[in-house]
C-alpha cells in the first residue's frame, strides 16, 4: 500500500513517530517528492495497517509535536523550579530545606550550567 501526505501539514518528526507506531505490524518505506511524504508499506503476516490507520496516527503525532513545541518553555521553567526547590547542601550532603532563594540563587536559577560562574 502507498499513501501520500502533504509536507506542509505534517512534519518529519510526526511522520517518523507515526511510522514507528506501526513497525510491529508492517514493513515501511518512507520517501518524499516536491510536496508530499510518501509512505509505502507491506503488512506483516497476521497484521493489517490501512491508510486510514496511518493517517489517524500521523494526525495524532502532528498534534503532539505542536503541543510539545508550544509548551517547551513552560515545561523547562517547571522543571527548573522543581530542581531549585530540592537543592542539596553540599557541605553536609543533607537536603537543604529552602523556601526562599537568596538574590544570587534567584538570578542564577534559570541560567544554564555553563552560563553561571562556579
Amino acid at each position: 500500500m502507498v499513501s501520500r501526505f502533504d509536507r506542509e501539514i505534517y512534519s518529519l518528526e510526526a511522520l517518523l513517530k507515526a511510522a514507528y507506531h506501526f513497525l510491529d505490524r508492517a514493513y515501511l518505506h518512507l520517501s518524499k517528492d516536491e510536496s508530499n511524504w510518501i509512505v509505502a508499506w507491506t503488512d506483516k503476516e497476521g497484521s493489517s495497517v490501512t491508510s486510514e490507520d496511518f493517517e489517524n496516527e500521523l494526525i495524532s503525532q502532528q498534534l503532539r509535536f505542536k503541543i510539545v513545541t508550544r509548551t517547551a518553555d513552560i515545561r523547562k521553567l517547571m522543571l527548573a523550579r522543581a530542581f531549585a526547590s530540592t537543592m542539596m547542601d553540599v557541605t553536609s550532603n543533607a537536603p537543604k530545606q529552602t523556601t526562599e532563594l537568596d538574590e544570587d540563587e534567584e538570578k542564577d536559577i534559570f541560567k544554564g550550567w555553563y552560563d553561571v560562574d562556579h
